[in-house]
Protein backbone atom coordinates (compact mmCIF):
# COMPACT_ATOMS: atom_id res chain seq x y z
CA UNK A 1 0.00 0.00 0.00
CA UNK A 2 1.21 3.40 -0.84
CA UNK A 3 0.47 6.13 1.70
CA UNK A 4 0.65 10.02 1.49
CA UNK A 5 0.12 12.63 4.26
CA UNK A 6 -0.26 15.79 3.23
CA UNK A 7 0.33 19.01 5.93
CA UNK A 8 0.75 22.58 5.58
CA UNK A 9 3.93 22.78 8.11
CA UNK A 10 6.50 20.60 9.21
CA UNK A 11 5.36 19.08 12.27
CA UNK A 12 1.88 18.41 11.08
CA UNK A 13 2.72 14.77 9.61
CA UNK A 14 3.88 13.87 13.21
CA UNK A 15 1.08 16.00 15.55
CA UNK A 16 -1.41 14.25 13.04
CA UNK A 17 -0.62 10.76 12.40
CA UNK A 18 2.83 10.46 13.61
CA UNK A 19 1.57 7.18 15.25
CA UNK A 20 -0.15 5.69 12.28
CA UNK A 21 2.90 6.54 9.80
CA UNK A 22 5.11 4.35 11.94
CA UNK A 23 2.70 1.91 12.17
CA UNK A 24 2.12 1.59 9.05
CA UNK A 25 5.57 1.64 7.65
CA UNK A 26 6.53 -1.01 10.22
CA UNK A 27 3.96 -3.32 8.43
CA UNK A 28 5.88 -2.50 4.71
CA UNK A 29 3.81 0.41 3.51
CA UNK A 30 5.26 2.62 1.54
CA UNK A 31 4.90 6.09 3.13
CA UNK A 32 5.61 9.44 2.05
CA UNK A 33 4.93 13.07 2.90
CA UNK A 34 4.15 16.04 0.97
CA UNK A 35 4.63 19.53 3.35
CA UNK A 36 3.01 22.55 1.86
CA UNK A 37 4.28 26.06 3.42
CA UNK A 38 7.11 26.77 5.31
CA UNK A 39 6.59 26.94 8.93
CA UNK A 40 9.38 30.09 9.71
CA UNK A 41 9.20 33.47 8.52
CA UNK A 42 6.35 35.14 10.00
CA UNK A 43 8.16 33.78 13.57
CA UNK A 44 12.02 33.23 13.01
CA UNK A 45 12.73 34.60 9.29
CA UNK A 46 13.95 32.94 6.34
CA UNK A 47 17.21 31.83 8.62
CA UNK A 48 14.94 28.98 9.98
CA UNK A 49 13.33 27.30 6.80
CA UNK A 50 16.09 24.97 6.15
CA UNK A 51 16.84 23.84 9.59
CA UNK A 52 13.24 23.13 9.73
CA UNK A 53 12.92 20.73 6.36
CA UNK A 54 16.37 18.88 8.07
CA UNK A 55 14.17 18.50 11.56
CA UNK A 56 11.33 17.25 9.09
CA UNK A 57 13.47 14.70 7.13
CA UNK A 58 15.19 13.66 10.69
CA UNK A 59 11.89 12.61 11.98
CA UNK A 60 10.69 10.99 8.82
CA UNK A 61 13.75 9.20 9.58
CA UNK A 62 12.02 8.12 12.82
CA UNK A 63 8.91 7.15 11.92
CA UNK A 64 9.74 5.29 8.65
CA UNK A 65 8.68 7.88 6.42
CA UNK A 66 10.47 7.41 3.23
CA UNK A 67 10.33 10.75 0.85
CA UNK A 68 9.31 14.36 2.00
CA UNK A 69 8.35 16.72 -0.50
CA UNK A 70 8.19 20.50 0.34
CA UNK A 71 6.94 22.66 -1.53
CA UNK A 72 7.51 26.07 0.70
CA UNK A 73 4.28 27.82 0.34
CA UNK A 74 4.42 31.12 2.47
CA UNK A 75 2.84 30.28 6.05
CA UNK A 76 -0.64 31.73 7.21
CA UNK A 77 -0.46 33.29 3.61
CA UNK A 78 -1.77 30.35 1.51
CA UNK A 79 -5.54 32.18 1.54
CA UNK A 80 -3.66 34.92 -1.04
CA UNK A 81 -2.36 32.08 -3.22
CA UNK A 82 -4.12 30.98 -6.44
CA UNK A 83 -5.50 27.65 -5.58
CA UNK A 84 -4.44 26.65 -8.99
CA UNK A 85 -0.81 26.76 -7.41
CA UNK A 86 -1.56 24.64 -4.42
CA UNK A 87 -3.42 22.21 -6.51
CA UNK A 88 -0.87 21.62 -8.82
CA UNK A 89 1.70 21.19 -6.11
CA UNK A 90 -0.34 18.48 -4.66
CA UNK A 91 -0.98 17.20 -8.41
CA UNK A 92 2.41 16.47 -8.86
CA UNK A 93 3.00 14.53 -5.17
CA UNK A 94 0.20 12.74 -6.66
CA UNK A 95 1.88 11.55 -10.09
CA UNK A 96 5.06 11.14 -7.96
CA UNK A 97 4.02 8.82 -5.75
CA UNK A 98 0.60 7.11 -7.11
CA UNK A 99 -0.68 6.42 -3.33
CA UNK A 100 -3.62 4.47 -2.07
CA UNK A 101 -4.45 6.07 1.17
CA UNK A 102 -4.39 10.03 1.41
CA UNK A 103 -4.32 11.83 4.97
CA UNK A 104 -4.76 15.36 4.91
CA UNK A 105 -5.81 18.25 7.76
CA UNK A 106 -9.34 18.78 8.79
CA UNK A 107 -11.91 21.27 7.13
CA UNK A 108 -12.42 23.58 9.93
CA UNK A 109 -8.86 23.69 11.66
CA UNK A 110 -8.61 26.94 13.46
CA UNK A 111 -5.08 27.53 11.13
CA UNK A 112 -5.96 29.10 7.79
CA UNK A 113 -3.14 27.14 6.05
CA UNK A 114 -4.56 23.91 7.51
CA UNK A 115 -8.38 25.22 5.48
CA UNK A 116 -6.43 25.69 2.17
CA UNK A 117 -4.35 22.55 2.35
CA UNK A 118 -7.30 20.23 2.74
CA UNK A 119 -9.90 22.60 0.05
CA UNK A 120 -6.62 21.81 -2.29
CA UNK A 121 -6.81 17.83 -1.37
CA UNK A 122 -9.97 17.34 -1.81
CA UNK A 123 -9.98 19.05 -5.35
CA UNK A 124 -7.25 17.51 -6.29
CA UNK A 125 -8.61 13.92 -5.73
CA UNK A 126 -11.51 14.48 -7.06
CA UNK A 127 -12.56 11.16 -8.29
CA UNK A 128 -13.31 10.58 -12.09
CA UNK A 129 -12.51 7.11 -13.17
CA UNK A 130 -9.21 5.53 -13.07
CA UNK A 131 -7.78 7.43 -9.54
CA UNK A 132 -5.20 5.31 -7.48
CA UNK A 133 -6.90 6.80 -4.26
CA UNK A 134 -8.48 4.81 -2.61
CA UNK A 135 -9.05 6.39 0.87
CA UNK A 136 -9.11 9.65 2.22
CA UNK A 137 -9.10 10.90 5.70
CA UNK A 138 -8.27 13.89 8.20
CA UNK A 139 -6.53 13.74 10.89
CA UNK A 140 -6.59 16.27 14.26
CA UNK A 141 -3.98 18.73 14.99
CA UNK A 142 -3.82 19.61 18.47
CA UNK A 143 -4.29 23.28 19.53
CA UNK A 144 -5.91 23.76 15.89
CA UNK A 145 -8.96 21.37 14.92
CA UNK A 146 -10.16 21.59 18.92
CA UNK A 147 -10.13 25.15 19.00
CA UNK A 148 -12.22 25.51 16.17
CA UNK A 149 -15.50 27.40 16.83
CA UNK A 150 -18.39 25.26 18.59
CA UNK A 151 -20.38 25.40 15.78
CA UNK A 152 -22.08 22.23 13.97
CA UNK A 153 -20.20 22.60 10.96
CA UNK A 154 -16.67 22.96 12.69
CA UNK A 155 -16.53 19.47 14.68
CA UNK A 156 -13.76 17.20 13.91
CA UNK A 157 -16.26 13.97 13.97
CA UNK A 158 -13.63 10.38 13.93
CA UNK A 159 -15.12 7.59 12.47
CA UNK A 160 -11.70 5.51 11.67
CA UNK A 161 -8.96 4.84 15.00
CA UNK A 162 -5.89 3.41 14.82
CA UNK A 163 -4.34 1.78 17.99
CA UNK A 164 -0.61 3.23 18.32
CA UNK A 165 0.61 1.41 21.56
CA UNK A 166 3.31 0.28 19.70
CA UNK A 167 4.58 3.51 18.38
CA UNK A 168 3.59 6.24 20.05
CA UNK A 169 7.40 6.10 21.53
CA UNK A 170 8.32 7.11 18.07
CA UNK A 171 5.49 9.39 17.46
CA UNK A 172 6.88 11.92 20.48
CA UNK A 173 10.48 10.76 19.29
CA UNK A 174 9.42 12.31 16.34
CA UNK A 175 7.87 15.34 17.36
CA UNK A 176 10.72 15.93 20.02
CA UNK A 177 13.00 17.04 16.74
CA UNK A 178 11.12 20.04 16.62
CA UNK A 179 12.12 21.70 19.84
CA UNK A 180 10.98 25.19 18.86
CA UNK A 181 7.52 23.87 17.86
CA UNK A 182 7.05 22.53 21.58
CA UNK A 183 5.30 24.11 24.39
CA UNK A 184 5.34 23.39 27.74
CA UNK A 185 2.39 21.48 29.38
CA UNK A 186 -0.50 21.68 29.49
CA UNK A 187 -0.51 23.22 25.87
CA UNK A 188 -1.63 20.60 23.63
CA UNK A 189 1.36 20.60 21.84
CA UNK A 190 3.63 19.23 24.74
CA UNK A 191 4.94 15.44 24.73
CA UNK A 192 2.61 14.78 27.27
CA UNK A 193 -0.11 16.08 26.16
CA UNK A 194 0.67 13.94 23.14
CA UNK A 195 0.20 10.94 25.57
CA UNK A 196 -2.88 12.55 27.33
CA UNK A 197 -4.74 13.02 23.74
CA UNK A 198 -3.91 9.17 23.08
CA UNK A 199 -5.92 8.01 25.91
CA UNK A 200 -8.52 10.23 25.47
CA UNK A 201 -9.03 9.12 22.17
CA UNK A 202 -9.01 5.18 23.36
CA UNK A 203 -11.05 5.82 25.93
CA UNK A 204 -13.39 6.79 23.80
CA UNK A 205 -13.61 3.78 21.82
CA UNK A 206 -13.11 1.56 24.87
CA UNK A 207 -9.47 0.78 24.43
CA UNK A 208 -6.88 1.19 27.79
CA UNK A 209 -4.42 2.23 25.18
CA UNK A 210 -3.30 5.38 22.96
CA UNK A 211 -5.66 5.81 19.97
CA UNK A 212 -5.08 7.98 16.85
CA UNK A 213 -8.31 9.54 15.28
CA UNK A 214 -8.97 9.94 11.96
CA UNK A 215 -12.28 11.64 9.95
CA UNK A 216 -12.87 9.37 6.88
CA UNK A 217 -13.57 10.94 3.71
CA UNK A 218 -13.41 8.71 1.08
CA UNK A 219 -13.02 4.75 1.51
CA UNK A 220 -13.13 3.12 -2.17
CA UNK A 221 -12.80 -1.05 -1.55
Amino acid sequence: MRILIIGAHPDDEVLGAGGTLARLAAQGHQVNALLLCESSSPRYGDSMIPVLKEKARLSADILGIREVIFSDFSNVRTNSIPMLAMHKAITEALDHFKPNWIFTHHRADVHIDHQMVFKATIEATRSFGGSFVEQLLCYEVPSSTEWAPPFPETAFLPNVFYDIASTIGLKTKALSVYKSELREYPHPRSLKAIYKYGLRWGLRIGLESYVEPFEMIRDIR
